[in-house]
């Protein structure tokens, strides 16, 4: 098979570079998006259960060039286990490099919620495993459909939606099998949205979500062509794909809110209507961002640094060194690719 070199634009338009055959289809969804996701568990009286979906951010300090990594997830999950859990631990089914997966236990209040909105369904631990143990990849949050990619983009009603995360059905016996789910987006966060966790900013996607999938990323789906101001664009290279937010749940159709003729044989039924609500990625922006999280970034740049400036002469010319040091542990972080 002859392999070739190629620019991929898929994730967020970030050039990456792959070294691919000719059968391979740079139009799918990469399998990092799939690997980028991990399985929160709890333990319980009669044992370890699944509770739904994380997933691995990183945000990299351009200053700095240093990439920090977070794991995120649904609010309602963690103060779910809160309640459920006889340990008060949360546990990451992460799959290994070896082959198999295993469970990473994390100290419950080491989960950080929104600084001053209770009602933002978005966790956050500050920590993510050895990537020489464990197979998983980040999201970059320059993936991050933000205001700005909105408009730019001319995101809208209409457009294609996938997600990615736990089916409890098929959740894999020996190692994580994340599904992928697919859909469109079918209301903007216009306005709030009135749900049992309350008034919340939210898109609408017609796509079915399930228990096991609240926590996994969303992302929207757009295509090399574009109408954007009235003119149409085409992009660089096949498709992008754009962190859209987080799944928190769906809304369920009482059987008192069907007509007569069909009450019947429903009785105590809840239907799934097939809208689901996601979180928009900017609120999970702002869980990253919160003073905690800064400090936390801040000081681990001056560690760093401070290591780099303790190995030099003090008569020595510093900023190329630094430089140099910024770029290439940017290049060694690990992030797609």
């Amino acid at each position: 098979m002859t392999l070739a070199l190629k620019i991929d634009y898929r994730l967020g338009g970030t050039p990456k570079y792959r070294l691919v055959g000719e059968s391979d289809n740079l139009m799918q969804i990469p399998d990092e998006i799939r690997k980028s996701v991990v399985f929160i568990c709890y333990k319980a009286a009669d044992g370890m259960k699944l509770a739904g979906t994380a997933f691995f951010i990183s945000i990299t300090v351009k200053e700095s060039g240093i990439l920090f990594s977070y794991i995120i997830t649904a609010k309602h999950i963690i103060d779910g286990i809160r309640s459920k859990s006889i340990n008060q631990k949360v546990y990451l089914r992460i799959n290994l490099k070896v082959g198999g997966a295993d469970l990473v236990e994390t100290p419950i209040e080491n989960w950080l919620m929104h600084p001053t909105e209770s009602d933002v369904d978005v966790a956050i631990l500050n920590w993510a495993p050895s990537q020489e143990t464990f197979d998983y990849r980040f999201i970059p949050l320059e993936m991050a459909a933000t205001q700005e990619i909105i408009k730019t983009q001319n995101i809208g009603v209409g457009d294609d939606v996938f997600l990615t995360g736990l089916f409890r059905n098929h959740y894999g016996s020996q190692r994580n099998m994340p599904i992928i789910r697919v859909g469109n987006i079918a209301s903007m966060p216009e306005e709030k949205v009135h749900t049992t966790w309350g008034d919340i900013d939210a898109y609408l996607i017609e796509a079915r979500s399930i228990g096991g999938l609240s926590g996994s990323p969303v992302f929207a789906f757009i295509g090399s062509m574009r109408r954007i101001d009235g003119a149409m664009h085409l992009g660089r290279s096949g498709y992008l794909f754009y962190l859209l937010g987080l799944m928190h749940g769906h809304f369920d159709l009482s059987h008192l809110e069907l007509d007569d003729l069909s009450r019947d044989s429903l009785i105590n039924l809840q239907i799934n209507i097939g809208i689901a609500i996601v979180v928009p990625v900017w609120k999970i922006i702002e869980v990253m961002n919160q003073k905690a999280l800064i400090d936390m970034r801040e000081l681990t740049i001056r560690k760093e640094q401070g290591k780099i400036l303790s190995t030099l002469d003090t008569s020595t010319d510093i900023s190329p060194i630094v430089h140099t040091w910024s770029v290439n542990l940017a290049a060694i972080s690990g992030v797609f690719g």
